[in-house]
């Protein structure tokens, strides 16, 4: 069977686009009756593993893989979250991510008085603190969270001194991993809805083992090419 898991820097050698039907950013908002949020969690846990020195396996990603990209189906908050962290952490190759959601939508030009998230993405400079600070009046719910997110990582332990986030840096890309599940573009936007519609989120281990069983109902085999009755049995176990 192939390997379909993935770590973070071989994933990032190609360019991370977020699809125009993709909802904003959240991460940094609160859980509902927590004082927690989930880049909280997150930055925790990547301590935690960073410490142990322990690979960190985070919730499976479907993509649709092209060439030299892979647009994200269900994974955009944490694929942005890792964009802003190695930014903030000052990584110098950190890598293209293109923010196309709605709220990403907008241009920038005499009509639009604020940055568009792309645009503040791309821009984005944790040297300059104006550039992260709270505010309350900013257009978009994306740059919000973005900033939000941006403090953070500044105020956790893995920012601590500039020795310490270049390891973080090579630490996150080498030991993040997860379940890389590609998916047909013909079906991207129906396995977006089937995933998040009306709040029915399907994890990533749900689609996973949906996709194993339908492989081994065809007697296809699915992953392992010309599989016997056995390989069947032994699959859907």
């Amino acid at each position: 069977m192939n390997k379909v898991t993935k770590t973070l820097g071989d994933f990032i050698q190609k360019e991370i686009i977020i699809p125009c039907y993709q909802r904003g950013y959240i991460w940094g908002k609160k859980h509902t009756g927590t004082d927690k949020d989930a880049v909280s969690y997150m930055l925790e846990s990547l301590e935690k593993g960073f410490t142990s020195n322990e690979p960190l396996f985070i919730q499976g990603i479907t993509v649709v893989e092209k060439n030299n990209s892979y647009v994200i189906i269900d994974g955009q908050q944490r694929m942005t979250f890792f964009y802003l962290l190695l930014k903030t952490l000052g990584d110098k190759n950190a890598f293209t991510i293109r923010y196309r959601s709605n709220r990403g939508a907008a241009t920038d030009d005499e009509k639009t008085p604020q940055k568009s998230p792309q645009k503040w993405l791309e821009e984005y400079d944790v040297a300059s603190g104006n550039s992260y600070h709270e505010d309350p009046q900013d257009e978009y719910q994306d740059i919000y969270y973005f900033k939000k997110t941006s403090r953070l990582i500044k105020n956790s332990g893995l920012y601590t001194n500039a020795e310490k986030r270049s390891y973080v840096c090579r630490y996150v890309k080498n030991n993040v991993e997860f379940l890389l599940i590609p998916i047909n573009e013909q079906i991207a936007v129906r396995t977006f809805t089937m995933m998040n519609g009306n709040k029915a989120v399907m994890e990533g281990y749900e689609l996973i083992k949906a996709d194993l069983l339908r492989r081994a109902s065809l007697g296809t085999g699915g992953y392992m090419g010309n599989a016997s009755e056995w390989d069947n049995i032994t699959l859907r176990s």
